[in-house]
């Protein structure tokens, strides 16, 4: 059976490559504040990614509010 596009997004592996990608955005970003935050969700990022997949799969997860630069 082929798996949904949600299916997919949320998939382990989509959502490891995506940190990858804002990892290497944050830690270059001219934000000190931006690259602490990206650095220490990286010392648990396995756990942290995880959470989130297992939040998604069960439609309970939700995004905190922004902050304004």
């Amino acid at each position: 059976m082929a798996k949904t596009l949600f299916e997919e997004v949320r998939s382990e592996q989509n959502i490891f490559s995506a940190w990858r990608h804002v990892k290497r955005s944050a830690l270059t970003s001219g934000n000190a504040d931006i690259r602490g935050k990206a650095s220490e969700f990286e010392h648990a990022h396995q756990r942290h990614l995880r959470r989130i997949i297992s939040q998604l799969r069960m439609g309970k997860f939700s995004l905190i509010p922004s902050k304004a630069s």
